[in-house]
């Protein structure tokens, strides 16, 4: 009952104790079920006005704190969809929109290390990072859970520095006044050239000795915490050895770099590995496109797929050509570079052999 009502109370801040026991006790029986991959997809735009809807998505959200993770992809899919991709719900009264925002907030961040890093840019680059420390997430412990979810050093890098620059972009206003005060961009530019630790700028600075209130205080000093975590790179480095020995020394070579990724893809060996990395190419493109030596990192990918992936494989297949195409609209493959074609006279498809 205690987690039914402090979800409900996130959700419906409106609605008085009494309204919140009877939901709460409506959850906790059996006739309302939690989400299944399945029920979800006959769920319409227009049937989040109905409590019964809301009920069984809170259930979602009480059994995802379990550990259940399922359906949570496909909720976060729809109402990015239903709010055209700009999440403005036109057609839904205030409530209805609140109860969507925050319910959004609570399942991507929950569910964060599960998402694809692009959602994640997104949940650190927008207004859903002040929204979750204001819903009180432990935002910091989920964004380690998703570094704890890697091995290599590489890769824990570049991550950290893909959603490093989503913080530094985010430009939604914190402060008591949220028409004139500083968007989080902002703040982080002036901490930085302060060259002072968190706590002695929050001491300091007289924009927000002056013009904030206690919440707001907080709120900015939670979000110049999590950058400071993430600039030096302790978000991941004080992960606890226990789940994964990270390897904390600078590797500047690009040698060394090409070596990491070797070993990464060398974790890729176990079973359909390879074909989750490839449906998940996008993360692989952020990566990418942000390395100096591009030519040398994608010959050393593809060799790996040549030696993993079944070319007899239709679906495996599909999955390359996807890749390949990405390469090429990136310019990191020039449009005429064959990695994989169509033999006539073997009538299959092989690698192109000059591709080592």
């Amino acid at each position: 009952m205690d987690t039914y009502l402090k979800i409900l109370n996130l959700l419906y801040s409106y609605r008085n104790e009494d309204d919140l026991l009877d939901l709460a006790k409506r959850c906790e029986g059996t006739e309302l079920k939690e989400y299944s991959e399945e029920d979800w997809k006959e769920v319409l735009r227009e049937d989040v006005n109905y409590l019964e809807v809301q009920l069984r998505l809170v259930k979602t959200l009480y059994q995802l704190n379990l550990g259940y993770t399922g359906v949570a992809k496909s909720i976060l899919t729809s109402f990015e969809d239903w709010g055209e991709g700009k999440f403005k719900y036109q057609g839904f009264k205030i409530e209805i929109k609140t109860f969507i925002y925050n319910y959004y907030t609570l399942l991507a961040f929950g569910s964060f290390k599960n998402l694809f890093i692009n959602t994640q840019i997104v949940l650190l680059g927008s207004r859903f990072l002040s929204r979750a420390f204001l819903l009180k997430v432990p935002v910091v412990e989920k964004i380690k859970d998703h570094f704890r979810s890697f091995c290599d050093v590489f890769t824990l890098k570049n991550h950290c520095l893909l959603l490093t620059k989503a913080l530094e972009q985010n430009i939604y206003p914190i402060g008591k006044d949220l028409i004139k005060g500083h968007g989080i961009s902002e703040w982080i530019e002036i901490y930085k050239k302060s060259k002072l630790s968190v706590k002695d700028f929050l001491v300091n600075n007289e924009d927000i000795k002056k013009d904030n209130d206690e919440d707001s205080k907080k709120m900015i000093e939670n979000i110049l915490t999590l950058y400071d975590l993430f600039l030096t790179g302790k978000i991941w480095k004080d992960i606890e050895k226990t789940t994964c020995s990270h390897d904390h020394k600078d590797e500047n070579k690009n040698s060394k770099k090409i070596d990491e990724v070797k070993a990464y893809f060398n974790e890729l060996n176990k079973e359909d590995s390879i074909k989750t990395w490839l449906e998940d190419k996008e993360n692989v493109m952020s990566w990418l496109l942000m390395q100096d030596d591009k030519e040398n990192l994608v010959k050393t990918i593809l060799n790996i797929l040549q030696s993993k992936i079944n070319l007899d494989n239709e679906e495996e297949i599909a999955l390359v050509i996807s890749f390949v195409e990405d390469l090429q609209k990136n310019k990191i493959l020039k449009k005429d570079q064959e990695i994989i074609y169509f033999d006539e006279e073997q009538v299959k498809f092989i690698w192109n052999k000059d591709l080592s």
